[in-house]
């Protein structure tokens, strides 16, 4: 006591502090110990579903789906649901590189099968031909028997996805879009606050969606799933390569209309900037007919396929142009 008596206050409100904290430190020990195995599980589930609720995407996709959740698919429908992790191919050929995967639990319609009815053809639109192949191994199948013979290389189309089932994103915030999953990819455009977009497929680790570019529809980029929160994305398939873009061609000139050669390889983008989304590329010697240039000259409008209005962008910068004389203007 003659120690207490004399100890500065300071000291004093110290030790204080430490007897309190040493207390309470004891006593959840105590109550550790004393708390059943499925009582420390509930308690630990009621403080973790604050957090949980507030996560605006989840990293498993899959787990907010259900594994047996119903598609909404017609009835009638070909579909089929991964029964595991299954490859989505190019080619119905076990030796082919898979391109992308369908999640265990995840569904898809059936757009067409192999000959042989050893392989499913799925809509993946950033494919060529807007197709992929899944072995019938892989994968549970209903209504497959209505499927129609696909061969390797055609175009299926598939059955419109309900507009209240598209899978989309919106963006919170202004976010650029890239040409892969990647920070340190080409920005190829930019989606607006409040702006929305088709999602085609995901990163391998869900960290980056890949969408349809709302400037052309045809073409493929890359946003990160922090600025963006999407609906009904759950089942899109893991894209496991470098997208390409997916472009139409860009048709012969005709004669004695305005046309324009590429001195190099020349970037075709959707509008009249660089802000605007890479739609394809003009290579060195390729020429395309003019039917436009943007107000400040620096930009020819030519003809291609790739894009809604039929119509693309090229730099003045990087080509030569012939018989422009009666180019109109465009906006």
């Amino acid at each position: 006591m003659k120690f207490w008596k004399q100890a500065p206050l300071t000291t004093k409100i110290y030790l204080v502090v430490i007897g309190f904290l040493t207390m309470v430190f004891a006593a959840l020990i105590l109550l550790r110990a004393s708390v059943a195995p499925g009582s420390e599980s509930a308690l630990r589930g009621w403080l973790m579903k604050g957090t949980a609720a507030s996560d605006r995407i989840s990293q498993t996709p899959n787990a907010a789906a259900g594994m047996l959740e119903t598609p909404a698919f017609t009835p009638g429908t070909p579909w089929l649901r991964a029964a595991a992790n299954a490859p989505i191919r190019l080619t119905p050929d076990s030796q082919a590189a898979p391109a992308a995967i369908l999640e265990a639990g995840q569904f898809s319609q059936i757009v067409g099968a192999s000959p042989d009815r050893q392989w499913w053809a799925i809509p993946v639109e950033y494919f060529e031909g807007g197709i992929g192949w899944v072995s019938a191994a892989d994968v549970i199948a209903e209504n497959g028997e209505s499927a129609p013979i696909v061969q390797v290389g055609s175009s299926v189309a598939a059955t419109p996805i309900p507009t209240d089932r598209l899978p989309l994103v919106q963006a919170i915030a202004n976010v650029n879009v890239r040409s892969g999953p990647d920070l340190r990819a080409e920005k190829i455009g930019i989606l607006q606050n409040g702006q929305t977009a088709e999602v085609v497929g995901r990163s391998e680790d869900n960290f980056w969606w890949a969408i349809r570019l709302p400037e052309a529809s045809s073409s493929i980029g890359w946003i990160s799933r922090d600025y963006v929160v999407a609906r009904n994305a759950n089942d899109v398939p893991i894209i496991t390569m470098e997208p390409q873009i997916v472009s139409g061609g860009v048709p012969s000139p005709q004669s004695g209309k305005p046309f324009l050669t590429a001195v190099w390889n020349v970037n075709i983008r959707a509008g009249p900037g660089t802000e605007y989304a890479v739609v394809g590329t003009l290579n060195q010697g390729a020429s395309a007919e003019i039917v436009g240039i943007s107000a400040d000259g620096l930009w020819w409008a030519i003809l291609y396929d790739g894009t809604q209005n039929g119509r693309g962008w090229v730099a003045a910068a990087y080509v030569q142009a012939n018989n422009t004389a009666n180019v109109p203007v465009l906006k």
